[in-house]
């Protein structure tokens, strides 16, 4: 089978340290990527079942999105998952199997004539490996046997492949750095996103460190509203109900314990926020989650730098993600940040404690499944624009890196958000 190779069948790829370790756990994953998904089906591949292994096309499906791997209704799995392995693997051999399937968690990037590769976290093994792990956040050079048919490039015009990296990893840097709260370091890079909007990309490498060194100079006074952790949870919700994305019980799990935190019920029918009976209101529950996380935050620091840069990363910020733009960009970024660590807030203990790391890989895995894989930035932003947070003020108020929290209680019991039109997700391809 033709794959898009290298000299001798090798490629050359900078791949990040991360995936030195990672091995799928196949049938052991807490949550497989064979579930829920419809994993696109490349050109190169649906041909090749045409031509050698014809039986194979009754697994596909043809939609508006192209062809994917076909969904069993009642279980929701891939029609070839069998005993949690892909049978087309087992009885075809890898060569057979879609770019999709084969690279998960896997994304690769071009970076002209550079080859990058990531992992995402949606992937419980990457999540373990990235929040936890030894590994850094960095590329070296592999040799691999198999590229996806399709890479897409995304280096600015007027950058060398070395420059976009350095600019990639000037954020990377700075969202890793033990000097500051990773709250702080999310304001920080959504300041210099900022900033960089206004520059031309062929200056992106040479502005980025001076933008960096002067950010605290920058960075906008705090704008806070004490309706936004309510906000973040009704914005969640919205994406996910919009996404139609599949209600698996990890997903569910976070999502209950950020309402009972915050001392809320979802209406699904109305999105409306409800009272919990409890001694503790929705007015309430927040502060008094801010005081638990005074004790975990020193704790949680690590996971939410690692996850900045797995973010980071698997993105290749500022150069891609969702959004047109790196002020579009860091908006989103920043707003899944604060969803991570209100979910992580949630599941602090009544003394403190955070939630082990098996608790904290499910909450980011389960996150990330819905969030890393929005097909279209469209309705987060119009969400995000509607609640004020695309503004730096408004952005760093919900991030919450100062000490001060102004703004009224949560306000009427009714819905902030419209329930939406289902858009594009749950679709995975090697883009």
């Amino acid at each position: 089978m033709a794959r898009n190779d290298g000299v001798d069948g090798l490629a050359e790829v900078q791949r990040l340290a991360v995936l030195e370790d990672f091995v799928c756990a196949a049938e052991r994953c807490e949550d497989t990527c064979c579930r829920g998904w419809s994993m696109v089906v490349d050109d190169p591949t649906a041909s090749l079942y045409r031509h050698e292994a014809p039986e194979l096309e009754e697994a596909l499906d043809h939609t508006a999105v192209g062809t994917v791997m076909r969904r069993d209704c009642t279980s929701d799995t891939c029609v070839k998952l069998t005993a949690g392995l892909c049978g087309i693997q087992k009885q075809y051999g890898t060569a057979f199997v879609n770019d999709s399937c084969h690279f998960y968690p896997r994304i690769t990037r071009r970076l002209g004539a550079e080859l990058h590769m990531s992992a995402f976290l949606s992937c419980p093994s990457i999540a373990r490996l990235a929040l936890f792990g030894e590994r850094p956040f960095v590329h070296s050079g592999h040799r691999v046997e198999r590229l996806p048919n399709k890479v897409r490039d995304i280096l600015p015009e007027g950058l060398t492949p070395k420059e976009g990296a350095s600019v990639i990893e000037g954020f990377l840097a700075l969202a890793g750095d033990p000097t500051s709260s990773p709250e702080r370091a999310m304001v920080r890079i959504a300041c210099v996103a900022q900033s960089l909007q206004h520059q031309p990309p062929a200056r992106w490498a040479e502005a980025t460190p001076f933008l960096i060194d002067s950010v605290e100079d920058r960075l906008a006074t705090a704008e806070a509203d004490a309706a936004d952790p309510h906000r973040l949870l009704l914005a969640l919700a919205a994406l996910a109900h919009a996404a139609q994305h599949p209600s698996g019980e990890r997903f569910q799990e976070t999502f209950r314990t950020m309402e009972k935190a915050l001392a809320v019920r979802l209406e699904p029918s109305s999105f409306a926020l409800m009272r919990l009976p409890g001694p503790v209101g929705p007015d309430d529950a927040y502060p008094r989650l801010r005081e638990l996380w005074q004790d975990a935050a020193p704790r949680m620091a690590p996971v939410l730098h690692r996850w900045l840069q797995a973010e980071i990363d698997s993105s290749a910020f500022p150069h891609a993600g969702l959004g047109s733009n790196p002020a579009e960009r860091a908006t989103i970024l920043g707003i899944r940040f604060a969803t991570v660590r209100l979910a992580l807030m949630s599941h602090v203990a009544d003394d403190g404690t955070p939630p082990d790391p098996d608790t904290i890989v499910r909450v980011v895995q389960s996150l990330a499944r819905l969030l890393d894989h929005l097909a279209e930035p469209e309705l987060s932003l119009s969400i995000y624009r509607e609640a004020g947070w695309h503004r730096e003020a408004r952005l760093r108020g919900l991030l919450d890196d100062a000490p001060g929290w102004a703004g009224d209680a949560l306000g009427p019991r009714r819905q902030f958000l419209p329930p939406s039109p289902a858009v594009p997700v749950s679709t995975i391809s090697t883009a």
